[in-house]
């Protein structure tokens, strides 16, 4: 009798185990496993194993075909348990993997078609974060302020969480902590049930053993991305890659740029992680600098899916943070849009939390202007704020409110607002305003424009035909406002009802009202 096919759903994690039956001496480096997926129409999907202690390995696939999978999971120790069966893929709700939209390259969207609209918090640390006191509370108030994305580091704090085996005064770089890595699993699974997905922060060079070259060789750098690809890449909710965090402190931790070591080993890096990842999600790098030539070493080639970037707009310093109207940020952006990929930017100034004066700290102004003005260049964003960012935790004390900050809570305004029209369709559309007021345009269908100053807006609507509702935001305090229908045909003067910034929609009678996707 010929046993039922497991059943798994659609893009959702099925997991093999197989159990050793003999001692190793190191069972990370001395035994490989892998399975071969034989899809429904007879594709071959190779998928790698990782150890995870007590003799067991494991397997993680996610299926992409509706139907009937065979498999063979096999080790390189003939002696080991093997694996072979049938799965039966079924349809799920699941929406798939993150990656560039099939119809607009700058702009995200699920597998299966859902835009995706990028809003990241940074929190470096989530690996350190108490479950119940620190870390779920924080995640609820994210997912309720709408953000889509936390990026974090597998590994940041040495003295806090330790990946590898031995200690880190006395490490043992060819064995791993599983303990460390399944806490990060239960991490992972945190963020899918709160729907959010990650970024995974592969390596960095700030401190620890990853900036020893004499310790981190290339042998046991490719050891780590091999386990940490070969456990993560299942989940549905990875978003992407990033290989390193400020990638110019390669490889010894220092803040200087080598050209061309540096760059030679982000290429390098990524085109062995798109060989070792099974689904091949998107890959980026987080430089450290902000001029041009991060976009034009990056953008052209085939290694990276995104264009990263840590890019800052006009400010000045108040007294242990910077304040401003953040002016240019929209133009790093711009300028990378030739790419044809997504530009993110990734860091942009952590809003002030009253007290820390180390990093770069800036005032909940700053950073929401900021991150209008990267939305309006036609980019994505991923914010920070101080005391969740938590990349000092000696002297910061874990804050969700971060002391009070309105930061948070301003991006979920802007996240409703944009998210409330068809965000995926709209491009840079600097002709049709006069600075310093910025646009978006689905032409002819809507129209975005931030205005960062009380100056009426003037919209050149010429060449364009139709009535069009108005509906205005005041995106410091969320307050919305509908205005009178306008015809299009010319140039539209329009006064806001709000001060001293406004955001505006002008969308086409009969597309509707203001809508979720």
């Amino acid at each position: 009798m010929v046993a039922a096919p497991e059943r798994v759903r659609w893009r959702e994690m099925f997991e093999i185990a197989l159990q050793g039956k003999r001692a190793y001496v190191n069972p990370f480096r001395e035994v490989k496993v892998a399975a071969r997926f034989i899809s429904p129409a007879g594709r071959q999907v190779r998928v790698p194993g990782f150890y995870d202690g007590n003799s067991i390995w494991r397997i993680r696939a996610s299926l992409d075909e509706i139907g009937i999978w065979r498999y063979e999971a096999r080790s390189s120790d003939p002696s080991m348990e093997q694996r072979a069966g049938f799965i039966e893929c079924v349809d799920s709700e699941n929406k798939g993997f993150v990656r560039p939209h099939p119809d607009n390259p700058y702009a995200f969207a699920y597998e299966d078609g859902t835009p995706f609209f990028h809003m990241g918090d940074t929190s470096y640390n989530l690996v350190i974060l108490d479950r119940e006191t620190q870390r779920l509370p924080y995640l609820e108030r994210r997912q309720a302020q709408g953000f889509s994305l936390i990026r974090f580091m597998l590994y940041h704090d040495p003295e806090h969480a330790w990946p590898f085996g031995g200690t880190p005064e006395d490490p043992d770089l060819d064995r791993l902590n599983v303990h460390h890595f399944r806490h990060i699993d239960g991490i992972m699974d945190d963020l899918l049930a709160h729907g959010m997905c990650a970024e995974l922060i592969l390596e960095q060079f700030y401190n620890g053993v990853m900036c020893r070259p004499e310790l981190w060789t290339p042998e046991r750098e490719r050891a780590w991305l091999d386990y940490v690809v070969a456990r993560y890449a299942a989940y549905s909710n990875l978003a992407y890659w990033t290989l390193a965090n400020e990638y110019e402190t390669y490889p010894d931790g220092m803040y200087r740029f080598d050209y061309p070591e540096d760059v030679e080993w982000a290429e390098r890096t990524a085109r062995y992680v798109r060989r070792i990842d099974p689904y091949h999600h998107p890959i980026a790098v987080h430089p450290d600098r902000s001029d041009p030539m991060v976009g034009r070493l990056f953008g052209p080639g085939r290694e990276f899916d995104i264009v990263m970037r840590q890019t800052k707009g006009k400010r000045y310093d108040v007294g242990g943070y910077d304040d401003g109207s953040g002016a240019g940020v929209e133009n790093n952006v711009l300028q990378d849009r030739c790419y044809n990929k997504p530009v993110v930017v990734a860091e942009f100034g952590y809003e002030y939390n009253g007290y820390t004066t180390r990093g770069c700290n800036i005032s909940t102004d700053l950073l929401r202007r900021q991150a209008w003005r990267i939305v309006m260049g036609g980019g994505h964003f991923s914010a920070g704020f101080r005391s969740t960012v938590y990349n000092f935790p000696e002297e910061i004390e874990f804050d969700i409110a971060n002391n009070g900050g309105q930061a948070a809570d301003q991006l979920a305004y802007l996240q409703a607002f944009m998210t409330a029209g068809a965000y995926w369709q709209l491009h840079p559309a600097p002709s049709r305003v006069t600075p310093p007021h910025l646009c978006l345009a689905d032409e002819g269908r809507e129209y975005v424009c931030f205005l960062p100053d009380p100056i009426p807006l003037r919209l050149d609507l010429k060449g364009v035909s139709g009535r069009f509702s108005v509906t205005w935001l005041n995106p410091i305090t969320g307050e919305k406002h509908r205005g009178a229908d306008c015809e299009a045909g010319g140039e539209l003067t329009l006064a806001s009802p709000f001060t001293p910034e406004s955001v505006v929609r002008l969308r086409a009678l009969g597309l509707g009202d203001d809508h979720g996707h």
